[in-house]
């Protein structure tokens, strides 16, 4: 691999009890075929299963690529590992990130994000789409993460983070230092993006060269809808503060949906308190309409005595009310919710 002084990408896997996975991202990363120098920085969080034991093993083999961080106590709750220990210990050009429980597919992968972000400078980001493999899900599905193939910028990041981590390639020097605010947000990712975006364009990849692994000891998968649309307006609420006015119509777009989603939620459980309030939020031109749409659903709902099963029920029955206002709010809610 060259002289190890001269290190142009740092792999940064975070791990913990990912025993059935890790070999497979482990394998994913010594498969690399580049004509640069690039090590791999694991930090194990105090694994209770044998996963520290399968990193040691691959350490063991491969002393030239390898850096790893055992601990004895876990850390999730103490401080952002990836950034505070693994971003420290890096001494690439570049970062790519993989989590233990996901993996690379394609060999080729380094050499091909560094080679773009090499014969281009403008370009802070890279990445491509991801494979979604479910692991408590029998049937093969092709389903996939991440944009198409093209040129993006932080504009259409603050609309959706469409960049999956494991594909993820990023210039170190723009994810060096990071703000207070950084710590406090609970989308991680999306915020290191962000802070990426705002120093240059995003290049996605067409072709898959990942596995974006979903399985039921994963964070992400065990955080209800309700409680994951708030995470994305708190992240939301971080952006609108801490980066240019320039970007604030469309932070407020963002935030006016996942109010609407909110208030989607909300009706499925029959708190009309809160649908009021977050109907107001999502779309400040229907106020007038609010208490109408609340006497009627409260009526319907508590005749039938039962749940709304989906918000589609709802458009159908108001959007072809002889009230044009009514009609036309529920269409409208329902495009800010769609999208």
């Amino acid at each position: 691999m060259g002289n190890q002084n001269n290190v142009i990408v740092s792999i940064c896997c975070c791990t913990y009890n990912h025993e059935p996975y890790i070999r497979e991202c482990l394998e994913g990363f010594v498969m690399q075929k580049t004509n640069f120098v690039f090590e791999i920085l694991v930090h194990d969080d105090a694994s209770t299963d044998k996963t520290a034991n399968i990193v040691r093993e691959y350490e063991a083999k491969y002393p030239q690529l390898f850096r790893c961080v055992y601990q004895t106590i876990n850390q999730f709750k103490i401080q952002n590992t990836l950034t505070n220990i693994l971003f420290a210990m890096a001494r690439g050009k570049y970062i790519a990130i993989c989590e233990g429980d996901d993996y690379w597919t394609d060999p080729n992968k380094l050499q091909k994000q560094v080679d773009f972000l090499e014969a281009n400078e403008d370009f802070a980001i890279c990445g491509h789409k991801a494979r979604m493999q479910y692991e408590l899900d029998t049937k093969y599905k092709e389903e996939y993460l991440g944009a198409d193939e093209g040129v993006y910028d932080i504009h259409d990041l603050i609309q959706q983070n469409f960049i999956p981590t494991v594909s993820s390639v990023m210039r170190k020097e723009y994810i060096e230092h990071f703000p207070d605010w950084f710590y406090n947000v609970p989308l991680g990712d999306w915020s290191l993006f962000m802070l990426a975006a705002s120093k240059g364009k995003i290049k996605m990849f067409g072709g898959v060269m990942a596995v974006r692994r979903v399985h039921s000891g994963g964070i992400w998968e065990g955080v209800e809808n309700e409680i994951k649309t708030k995470y994305v307006l708190k992240t939301l609420n971080a952006f609108e503060k801490n980066f240019s006015y320039e970007y604030l119509p469309l932070i407020q777009e963002h935030k006016r949906r996942c109010f609407a989603r909110l208030a989607y939620f909300a009706l499925l459980n029959n708190n009309f308190d809160a649908f009021d309030e977050y109907i107001k939020l999502s779309n400040a031109d229907c106020a007038g309409e609010h208490q109408l749409l609340y006497n009627n659903l409260s009526k319907k709902l508590h005749n039938q005595n039962s749940e709304i099963a989906s918000l589609q029920q709802i458009i159908h029955a108001y959007k072809t009310s002889k009230s044009y206002r009514i009609g036309n709010f529920f269409i409208k809610f329902l495009r800010y919710f769609k999208k």
